[in-house]
This record gives C-alpha cells, structure tokens and sequence, in this order.
C-alpha cells in the first residue's frame, strides 16, 4: 500500500449511465459535504454519449474540491466492467459503490460507519437505507428492507447469515455496502467478463468464503427506489440478473475443495436448481418456511421517515 492508498479513508466511486445532471448533483452533494474523512471520489461513466464530464469538473472546482478522478469508456459494457473500472483507480483503504440519484444520509455518515467497520474487525459492511421516489422531494417509500432477517449480524452467528444470505437469498442491498478495496477489487476481478450487470454477487462470494459483513444498523444511505435494475420489476432484467447470478454460481463452486459447510451450500444449491416450481413450494431448504412468513407477514420495513 503506498502513501497516497493510506492518506485516503474511502473512494467513492460514483457508477453512471445517461446519467442526469439534476441526479448526478444530488449524489455529489451528499459526499463532498462528509466530514471527519479522507475521501477520493470516482465518477466511472459507461459508454454515456453525455458523461457530464464537463459539468462534473466545474462543479468539484467550484467546491474546492480536487481529489477526484474521470473514467471514461467509449462502449457500454455494463454495471460489473464499470464499476471495476473504477475501482482499478481508487486509492482508499475502505471503498464505497453509489450511482446518481442515490446518497449518503447525513454530513458525517462515511467517518461514524467506517469507525464501526474498523472496529468491527470485518471488512466489509452493510447498512439500512431509506428508499424515496423522487430526488426533487424526497418522499419516503415504504418497502421490504434487505435483508430481512438480521438477528443472525447483531450475534455474530457467521453459519445462519451465510445459509440466509446464499440458500435463502436474504440479501443486502448493493447500494448499501461498504468494504475493503481490496477485497472488493478481488472479488470484482473474479466475475468480470462473466456477470454484467449485478455487481453485488460479489457479496455473494464473500459470504461463500466466510468473509461475513459487519451490520450497520443505521439508515445511512437514501436509495432511489424503483429506477435501479434490481428494483425495476421487469422481466428482461429479471432473466439477465439470473443469469449473472447463475454465473456467479459458477465462480462460486469452481473450487471443488469445498469444506463441510461449503458442500452443504453447493448440495442445496443442487437441489434447487433441480425443482420444478411447483416442488419449490415444498419448502425444503432450512429455512425457507421462516424467511417467506417473515417477508409475507411480519415483514421489516424501511423507514417511515428521512
């Protein structure tokens, strides 16, 4: 690690496409007005024919604000290339991954969140958000919240949040992570050129191989709801997010010197894969009866209030 990597606390990396100028202000505002860090922040673009490059550098000039970078690419390779792209240049310790329209909840959230990280001993972390609908007002939306169940974090039961999060698929929200930079780089290295869209399989991978998160229970990030490919509901992006996820699935069990757990994760992943949907509704993974009542009846929700 050389000087400059230790004098920065976290890269930002910003990851847009068409992004609007209104969304893109609205994100960087949230992270040039952090206190009590050491920030870099990245702006990666994806093949935009506007990047807003332009507007981009007047505005970090206009706030006296220079520790930041442009990466640029001609072509549209997706979220997973241009996120790493990004990354490739960050020179923080710890990194964070955002995209326009969504933001850090408050001027000190980066420096409080990575003490609890640092503290913590993991490497890396997620926390809760509030989701809205709309940049221009801010209007909270009521949801499910990622993940459901967190009792298994706050005891530090590392084999429930693995079966959770792996077989149940009780996961964190991508926009609400924060993590090593090399952890994050490795794991993205891994998938690039395989999954192109959902960055957040890499959290998948961690989890396989027992590197559990530490749960920030704070609403640290506004997440802009219903606009991201995960929350679209569409069923083009539904088809092309199984299929990064049954890449990851690759990845995941290449190493065929798995340990006692590991084959248990890659034997119920067996089964599932071969269940027609209506034998799906046999329940038969641990757990899957508490998570689908948890999420239908008595789910937690994101919050009421900024």
């Amino acid at each position: 690690m050389d000087k400059e990597q230790k004098s920065i606390d976290v890269s930002v990396v910003v990851a847009s496409y068409y992004p609007s100028w209104e969304k893109m202000k609205f994100t960087l505002d949230s992270i040039l007005m952090q206190t009590g860090v050491n920030i870099q922040i990245i702006i990666s673009d994806d093949g935009s024919d506007d990047n807003l490059f332009d507007e981009i550098q007047a505005y970090m000039q206009e706030n006296h604000f220079d520790n930041y970078k442009l990466v640029g690419d001609d072509i549209n390779h997706g979220t997973v290339i241009n996120i790493y792209n990004g990354i490739c240049e960050a020179n923080g310790r710890y990194s964070k991954f955002i995209s326009p329209g969504d933001a850090l909840n408050g001027k000190d959230t980066l420096a409080k969140w990575l003490k609890a990280l640092e503290e913590s001993g993991k490497r890396w972390s997620f926390c809760d958000a509030v989701y809205f609908g709309d940049v221009r007002d801010l209007k909270p939306v009521i949801a499910n919240a990622n993940p459901q169940i967190i009792d298994c974090y706050q005891r530090n039961d590392a084999i429930t949040c693995r079966w959770n999060y792996l077989v149940l698929n009780d996961l964190a929200l991508g926009a609400c992570t924060l993590g090593q930079t090399d952890l994050l780089k490795e794991c993205l290295s891994e998938i690039v050129g395989k999954v192109k869209y959902a960055e957040d399989n890499i959290y998948r991978l961690m989890m396989y191989r027992n590197i559990v998160p530490m749960y920030y229970e704070h609403n640290s990030v506004l997440y802009e709801y219903g606009t991201g490919v995960s929350t679209s509901a569409n069923d083009k992006w539904t088809k092309l997010l199984l299929a990064d996820s049954n890449e990851t699935d690759k990845v995941m069990f290449s190493d065929e010197n798995r340990d006692e757990f590991q084959d248990k994760i890659y034997r119920a992943y067996e089964k599932r894969k071969a269940e027609s949907k209506i034998s799906q509704l046999n329940l038969g993974a641990k757990g899957r009866l508490k998570i689908m009542l948890k999420r239908n009846l008595f789910p937690r929700k994101t919050p009421s209030k900024l």
